[in-house]
């Protein structure tokens, strides 16, 4: 069973096909824009760049990506913590240190 959203399942439901699995793709969740059009995020982040926060903490490659897009360019003064190696990727790709 594939639960990631339509757009990102293909390339786990490929590995596992060719592994011999018989997969079901059933997204249960959707990757959409958040109410406030993330205002949220980019006064968190605005906050964050200015020293309100000593860490940037981010748990899924589509959370890095929202925060690169926030971050804008610019740098975070605090440490930054990624949960897995895509979340990291996603950072270290985008020019952002990832401490943990």
């Amino acid at each position: 069973m594939v639960t990631r959203a339509t757009d990102q399942a293909e390339s786990l439901a490929v590995a596992l096909r060719d592994r011999g699995a018989v997969v079901v793709e059933l997204p249960v969740i959707a990757i959409v824009d958040p109410a406030d059009e993330g205002a949220a995020l980019i006064a968190a982040v605005d906050r964050a760049v200015d020293g309100g926060y000593d860490w940037i903490v981010v748990t899924s490659p589509n959370g890095a990506c929202r925060v690169v897009d926030a971050l804008n360019g610019r740098s975070f003064p605090g440490r930054t913590a990624a949960v897995g190696p895509q979340t990291a990727e996603s950072l270290l790709h985008a020019g952002h240190v990832v401490d943990l």
